[in-house]
């Protein structure tokens, strides 16, 4: 029998992948139901509220991208190519399997007050760990220099995440790769330091698809 939080993750999956493809979140619990073969009383006991089924889906994204670090973790780069390796990795991904990012739900306290308890506390564990990683790649980083650029970088990074999806230009190539680490180097205000290539990316998305490839 599953646990309540593996019933929530491939209810979470499942609203995943109703959400291909759309550019909002115009899903409803209800829309679970037939999706997932899951009754809808215990689809509503999970998610209260529709901004629960939000949360739920932001925590799944970023179980995804936490099991994306956990390859990257062991590629042999410094932390800055594995900083903008991951973040192109996540647009880059979102354009070619049309997901939908979860950075356009805005995921704040109120709508976390809408969550069941557990949900709310995975959502605050799997974020935490998240953002530690990011903060340890910059750690060699005077990022307060002149301007706060962690603030720079989240904001920069948050709208490139809301719009890859819709972003008129293919992101399968050299150019726009280089030019999203150049953008990276000039926020953090290192644009002397080298920047990883094109196919160190290729490279590590072939590590990334390994294990999906062997299941």
């Amino acid at each position: 029998m599953a646990t309540r939080q593996q019933r929530e993750i491939y209810l979470a999956k499942t609203a995943r992948g109703l959400l291909r493809g759309q550019s909002s979140f115009n899903i409803h619990r209800c829309d679970l139901v037939e999706a997932s073969g899951i009754s809808r009383g215990t689809i509503y006991n999970h998610f209260p509220s529709e901004e629960a089924l939000m949360v739920a889906v932001a925590n799944e994204e970023l179980r995804e991208c936490l099991a994306n670090l956990e390859v990257l973790n062991r590629v042999d780069v410094p932390p800055l190519f594995r900083f903008i390796m991951h973040h192109y990795w996540y647009l880059y991904d979102m354009q070619q399997q049309k997901k939908f990012a979860a950075a356009k739900l805005m995921v704040n306290e109120e709508i976390l007050a809408s969550a069941c308890p557990s949900t709310t506390k995975d959502y605050r564990k799997l974020r935490h760990e998240y953002d530690q990683w990011n903060l340890a790649q910059l750690a060699g980083f005077d990022l307060n220099h002149g301007y706060n650029r962690v603030e720079l970088l989240t904001n920069y990074l948050l709208g490139c995440r809301i719009n890859c999806v819709d972003y008129p230009r293919p992101l399968d190539n050299a150019k726009a790769f280089e030019q999203f680490g150049y953008a990276i180097a000039q926020l953090l205000a290192c644009a002397n330091r080298p920047l990883p290539k094109w196919s160190d990316f290729e490279a590590f998305v072939e590590q990334w698809r390994e294990p999906a490839k062997a299941a």
